[in-house]
């Protein structure tokens, strides 16, 4: 079907997935180290990431900055390890926003420490704060990678609905009772 002359605007607000501000949050974490304790001081780095699930994204973020920068990377802990990243926090919270019954605040964190070579301790924190519809959170979540979903915490119910739930049960009760002595009495 063709209309001519008429025009149509579609105006579609993107909202990133969990699972895309991972790891973005994870690039970003990686480009850090790199540009701060691994670009001029090093050729090869033996590191150690401890073990949580979304470290995965974390570690492929750290190599491939080191193998486009020719950076050989070893990751032997029987060997001298020249960074140590453990990763604190890396988790996805929703907040209830009590002007809006729709609405929920997103709130994803990341907090790392890095120690090695370099002398000292190094803490990281990494933030991304936004305000999502309730009914898109399915669509934010993963199936496949679960570690950047969430609980959603309950609606909370209005007055009305408080006070209408008691009275649907009761009436229902009540009409039951009488439908089974109707159909007794018969």
């Amino acid at each position: 079907m063709h209309l001519a002359g008429a025009a149509e605007k579609y105006s579609i607000q993107f909202t990133k997935t969990n699972y895309e501000i991972y790891d973005s949050m994870a690039v970003d974490f990686a480009e850090k180290i790199f540009e701060n304790y691994i670009k001029q001081n090093y050729k090869e780095i033996n590191y150690e990431i401890n073990n949580i699930e979304a470290s995965g994204l974390i570690e492929k973020a750290l190599v491939d900055i080191c193998l486009n920068n020719n950076i050989e990377i070893i990751s032997d802990t029987l060997q001298h390890l020249s960074h140590i990243i453990k990763i604190n926090r890396f988790e996805t919270k929703y907040y209830e926003i009590q002007s809006s019954k729709d609405s929920l605040h997103r709130k994803i964190e990341f907090d790392a420490i890095l120690y090695g070579d370099f002398k000292g301790v190094r803490t990281f924190h990494l933030e991304n704060s936004d305000i999502v519809s309730r009914e898109d959170v399915p669509l934010l979540e993963s199936r496949s990678a679960t570690y950047v979903n969430s609980a959603v915490p309950p609606r909370k119910k209005t007055f009305y609905e408080k006070a209408l739930e008691p009275a649907i049960l009761v009436s229902a009760a009540i009409l039951s009772v009488i439908i089974l002595f109707t159909v007794r009495s018969n």
